[in-house]
């Protein structure tokens, strides 16, 4: 089967979720125009670490991995349970890597021990913390076990973040799942806002953490905010802020800039929160495209992204269903 990587927004994602279906479906895929839309395209040396990791742990074969390179094959093998160490070797996303790997880890069967190093709060990615209590959140609902530890911080340009992930599935491959569908339409009663407000130490003397907490504690007063500082190979700050009702959960993060100010950073992860005003936020609808493919359902959220719709369009392609969007709403 060949796959268009310059299909929507044309980005990493649909390498991502091509070879993850790849080995769910044991079909032999082959990717061409990798990230065609972007600047510089192909492959990068995080999607390379990704694709060869699951290439590992699956006994795949995989050719054209090489930087820069448009066009991939993947011929999935079987995946295997273990213990498994990753180092991504410059900042690039280690959400992003795990993007790669839960989709066909969920359904295998098994437990998997990973420690990753690379980028755990970097720009365009989900933060570690994001993944850690929505997505995991989320996968919790399929009896999808996820524990995630966060050992070091990683921030642009050097990386260097620590993480240990621990993932239980009790499927055997896609016959042994039964049809659970995720329906979410309203969000419920607020239980509780929270989150997390972190900076580098070489940053402490600037009170940076404390300054995005007062800032997010001017628009939301209720929210329960956690300020840390760690100790890093490159200066940075993060926020992420969780909304937890009885239905659902919704997030919202952020990655601090140079020439940003912290009070700056803080508004902006609020104002991000409060446009998720849907059961499931802008970021983690595209997260559940795959599994709503194996397990049915339907949800409401706050925007339909392109990620949104190229992570369907991949999907229908590799599993056979055919989703619906309608206004906000996304059925299958």
């Amino acid at each position: 089967m060949i796959i268009d990587g310059s299909y929507g927004e044309g980005g990493g994602q649909i390498l991502r979720t091509a070879v993850a279906l790849s080995v769910l479906t044991q079909k032999p895929i082959k990717v061409i125009n990798i990230r065609k839309n972007r600047k510089p395209p192909g492959l990068k040396q995080q999607h390379l670490v990704s694709i060869r990791t699951l290439a590992k742990i699956s006994e795949s074969k995989l050719s054209g991995d090489k930087l820069g390179s448009t066009s991939i094959e993947f011929i999935p093998g079987k995946i295997k349970p273990g213990k498994y160490s990753v180092d991504i070797g410059t900042a690039g996303s280690i959400t992003l890597l795990l993007q790669t790997l839960i989709p066909a880890i969920a359904v295998s069967g098994g437990e998997y021990k990973l420690y990753i190093k690379g980028g755990t709060n970097v720009p365009w990615s989900p933060s570690f913390e994001y993944f850690r209590d929505v997505f995991a959140w989320f996968m919790k609902y399929w009896n999808i076990t996820i524990e995630a530890n966060l050992l070091r911080k990683g921030y642009y340009p050097k990386g260097g973040g620590e993480v240990e992930v621990n993932i239980f599935s009790p499927y055997s491959g896609l016959e042994s799942i039964k049809k659970k569908p995720l329906i979410l339409e309203k969000l419920g009663e607020l239980r509780s806002v929270y989150g997390y407000s972190n900076a580098s130490t070489s940053l402490k003397s600037r009170k940076v953490a404390e300054r995005q907490e007062k800032a997010i504690m001017e628009m939301i007063p209720d929210a329960d905010i956690i300020t840390e500082y760690w100790d890093t190979y490159s200066p940075g700050s993060d926020a992420c802020l969780v909304r937890e009702y009885t239905n659902t959960i919704v997030g919202a993060d952020i990655v601090g800039e140079i020439h940003k100010s912290a009070e700056r950073v803080g508004r902006e992860v609020a104002e991000s929160l409060q446009k998720e005003n849907a059961p499931v936020d802008r970021h983690m609808a595209d997260q559940l495209i795959p599994f709503l493919a194996l397990f049915g359902g339907k949800f409401i959220t706050s925007k339909i992204t392109n990620h949104v719709l190229t992570n369907i369009h991949v999907t229908e392609s590799m599993l056979g269903v055919k989703f619906h969007v309608e206004g906000k709403g996304v059925v299958v």
